[in-house]
C-alpha cells in the first residue's frame, strides 16, 4: 500500500516542541498517540493525563527528543501561498521479501506473513514510514492521521518507532 501525504512548508512550519500548547488544544489525542507510537509509552503511562498541558510538557515532552518534529503553520507564508503546505510525499510499505515470506503469502497465511515480515525481514509499514517522516519534520502528525487513520502501536514494531 501507499499514500500521498501533504508536506510541510520548510519556510514557515513550526517546531512542535515550541508550539506544544497550541498544537494540543485541537490535537491532544493525536499528540498522545504520537508519543506512544514513537516508543515513549512507558514514560507516557507514568503521567496522569487530565488535559493538563503543564504535566504533559514537564513530565513527558521535555526529556524526549522531539526536536525535529514540525507542525503546519496554518497562516502559511509567501512560499506556500499561505497554506503551510508545499507539496506531497509518498508513504509506503517497504517489503524486501525472501523465500519464506513468499511461501507464506502463497499459502494464504497473511497474518503469519505480516508477522514474519515485521519481525524477521525488518519490514516497514505505512505507519512506520509516516512516523519516520514526522520525526524528520517533513509531515505534520495530523496530516499523517488524516491520510492513514489513527496512529497506533503494534507490539512487534515498538523498537522501530524511534527511527
Amino acid at each position: 500500500s501507499q499514500r500521498l501525504v501533504k508536506t510541510l512548508c520548510p519556510h514557515c512550519s513550526k517546531y512542535l516542541i515550541e508550539n506544544l500548547e497550541e498544537f494540543s488544544k485541537n490535537n491532544l489525542e493525536t499528540l498522545k498517540r504520537l508519543l506512544i507510537a514513537l516508543g515513549y509509552y512507558d514514560k507516557f503511562k507514568e503521567v496522569e493525563f487530565n488535559n493538563d498541558i503543564q504535566s504533559l510538557i514537564l513530565d513527558i515532552v521535555n526529556p524526549l527528543d522531539l526536536s525535529n518534529i514540525k507542525i503546519r503553520n496554518t497562516n502559511g507564508c509567501e512560499h506556500c501561498n499561505n497554506i503551510g503546505i508545499n507539496g506531497q510525499t509518498i508513504i509506503t510499505e517497504i517489503i524486501n521479501p525472501d523465500e519464506k515470506y513468499l511461501q507464506l503469502i502463497k499459502n494464504n497465511q497473511k497474518d503469519k506473513a505480516k508477522k514474519y515480515w515485521m519481525t524477521k525481514l525488518n519490514g516497514v509499514d505505512m505507519l512506520m514510514h509516516g512516523l519516520i517522516k514526522v520525526k524528520k519534520g517533513l509531515i505534520d502528525p495530523v496530516d499523517l492521521e488524516n491520510e492513514i487513520g489513527y496512529i497506533k502501536l503494534f507490539k512487534n514494531n515498538k523498537q522501530k518507532r524511534s527511527h
